[in-house]
């Protein structure tokens, strides 16, 4: 059961609705939000840590400059959410939504978006680093000016995406759509695999 009205004062619960509610700058450690209703709240500067919002309802909302580690957030849905400057580590956002997602200027390292959406995000100057995008919807993604290390997109849907001036040291494309892909990468050394 989920409540209509916004309870920002509650405590983390599953099914919590703190849409819209100011969160930011708080420290969550081992908290249960599964199937939390978080639509356009305030996370910017905030931490949390091996905790469990998986099915949540984030859209819209504000993880600028946060710290996000250890998280579960399988299904969730991040359509439009802001992560620019975040740090984002050990993320299991198996069939996320983060189509049309800011991660500008962001560190993602050692997270799986298996199965997930993240078509026309914003992946400007990020870092990602030993992470799975396997049989993910990537189309339009940019991640133009950053840097690619150890990246799993196999049989990813990278249609018109664009990796323009970014340093690539490991990319496994293995039977992934590159249709109309920009590879313009700035290291002449790049390592990307495709399928043999």
């Amino acid at each position: 059961w989920i409540s209509s009205t916004p309870e920002c004062s509650s405590a983390p619960a599953p099914g919590v609705n703190w849409s819209g509610c100011d969160k930011s700058g708080i420290i969550l450690n081992g908290v249960d939000l599964r199937g939390a209703n978080l639509m356009g709240a305030n996370f910017s500067g905030a931490e949390l840590i091996t905790s469990d919002l998986s099915g949540a309802h984030l859209s819209d909302a504000d993880f600028s400059g946060s710290k996000l580690e250890g998280l579960l957030l399988r299904h969730s849905r991040l359509t439009g959410a802001n992560f620019n400057g975040a740090n984002l580590y050990i993320l299991d956002m198996t069939g996320a939504d983060l189509s049309g997602a800011d991660f500008s200027d962001t560190i993602v390292d050692s997270t799986q978006l298996l199965d997930g959406k993240a078509d026309d995000t914003n992946f400007h100057r990020a870092g990602i680093f030993s992470s799975n995008f396997g049989r993910a919807d990537l189309r339009g993604m940019r991640l133009d000016d950053g840097e690619i290390l150890g990246v799993l997109l196999q049989e990813s849907n990278l249609r018109n995406a664009s990796f323009n001036n970014s340093s690539v040291k490991s990319l496994y494309l293995n039977a992934a759509n590159i249709e109309g892909l920009d590879l313009s990468v700035s290291d002449p050394l790049s390592r990307v695999w495709f399928k043999e």
